[in-house]
């Protein structure tokens, strides 16, 4: 009877058992991210770290497994690699330049907007800065939320240009032709080669090293795709006009030299650069805690005398996904709410969160160089979106490295260039 009694038992709380839902530990969620580098023992790591905390301890047993890339391109062919193999992870942080291609591949999760604490789809759009989720939307759809939005800033060196007699508060370069004759008082050289470059631009880093190009186009009205796709204008009047005026900051100015592939802030920050575009507000504490003895200021990115459109630098971002193959897509999206929670640390690394009201916080308002970045972002422009960003960024650079390296002919370059671009296209 006492054995009887003792199997009854055991078959109820199997029962009982087997109604309670998945025990918690048992879900594991993983987000992929790009390496970042450490601002006095802060990075955006160490800042996820935080916010992981946080979300296992309101979730119970739920595991957040953190995986990180050295940097965007390498977590880029990590993500592909898993996504062909059946193995996306649930959550990742990546550019506005690779979202199109994932988003184009089907493998991507709608917003889900009531797990990231919005009563709706309107509310969310509502929440975010006019145009920062174009970003990370595709066909009518959103499928990302930017984490980061950032313009490339153009830096000049307040000792180099006193140096050469030039005002750096007022007379900075205003167009890409002043570029030229400032930075040729600014150029130093030693035994025949340039041991200071007047004006470094970024020619280096994959799509990175033609956002200066692209603004060049966008400047003048034009663009490097067709609306539709369908066609590359990379040999249209602006394009080369852009890229002859790089080509001529080489050989005919000779304030620049692009066979020097060193990181432009590094060039600048050793006094081997007096003027740079480079990359946004987050390289304002990188610089000022590893050259801190540079005396630099930041001014408009420089446009045509003859600009067809007031716009400035490229504009970029980067924005978490969920995919598709995730099992626990309302999860992930909660993870991707807590991530996001911290914009008041997160300006202290110069990452700016477009989300309305965030901008008019102290900590927002007290940024160095905050109106600057409005400004550059407000006039600022998207990089090209493409499913096929890779490949057209990759002929865009073999075109550009051809021309500044080997002096190439610029029309004959991007004819060639159109040719292959057109072709990608057609696929």
């Amino acid at each position: 009877m006492k054995r009887m009694r003792f199997t009854i038992l055991c078959v109820i709380a199997l029962m009982v058992l087997a109604t309670l839902p998945t025990a918690a530990n048992d879900i594991v969620l993983q987000y992929w991210r790009h390496g970042d580098p450490n601002v006095e023992g802060v990075n955006q790591i160490s800042l996820d770290l935080d916010a992981i905390k946080r979300f296992e301890a309101d979730h119970p047993g739920v595991k957040v497994e953190l995986v990180t890339a050295p940097d965007s391109p390498k977590l880029m062919e990590k993500v592909l690699t898993a996504v062909v193999g059946g193995m996306a992870p649930d959550v990742v942080n990546i550019t506005s330049s690779d979202f199109i291609t994932l988003a184009d591949s089907g493998v991507l999760s709608p917003v889900d907007p009531f797990a990231l604490g919005y009563g709706s789809m309107g509310d969310l759009k509502e929440a975010f800065l006019p145009g920062s989720l174009d970003g990370y939307s595709y066909h009518g759809k959103v499928y990302g939320i930017p984490f980061e939005l950032s313009a490339y800033g153009f830096w000049i060196n307040r000792d180099h240009f006193r140096e050469a007699g030039i005002d750096p508060e007022t007379n900075y370069p205003k167009t890409w032709s002043e570029v030229a004759a400032v930075g040729q008082k600014l150029t130093r050289q030693q035994i025949g080669r340039i041991s200071r470059q007047g004006y470094c631009p970024l020619t280096m880093y994959g799509i990175w090293g033609t956002v200066g190009w692209q603004a060049m186009i966008n400047q003048m009205g034009s663009s490097i795709l067709s609306e539709d796709q369908t066609e590359s204008y990379i040999n249209s009047p602006a394009a080369v006009r852009g890229l002859q005026m790089r080509k001529d900051f080489v050989y005919k100015y000779k304030i620049s030299d692009p066979a020097v592939k060193i990181d432009p802030l590094e060039l600048f920050g050793t006094d081997q650069a007096s003027m740079i575009d480079y990359g946004g507000s987050w390289a304002i504490p990188i610089l000022d805690r590893d050259y801190p003895d540079v005396d630099y200021t930041l001014v408009p990115y420089p446009r045509w005398a003859d600009a067809k459109v007031d716009t400035g630098a490229i504009t970029y971002g980067y924005g978490k996904v969920v995919f598709t193959s995730s099992k626990h897509k309302e999860l992930s999206w909660e993870l991707v709410k807590y991530l996001h929670s911290q914009p008041q640390e997160l300006i202290k690394l110069g990452i700016f969160q477009p989300v309305k009201g965030w901008f008019d916080t102290p900590e927002a308002q007290s940024f160095p160089y905050f109106d600057y970045w409005m400004q550059e972002l407000g006039k600022g422009t998207y990089h090209i979106q493409s499913a096929r960003i890779n490949e057209i960024s990759n002929i865009m650079m073999k075109a550009q490295d051809e021309v500044l390296l080997n002096n190439g002919d610029v029309q004959a370059e991007l004819d060639k260039a159109k040719a292959e671009m057109d072709k990608v296209l057609s696929r």
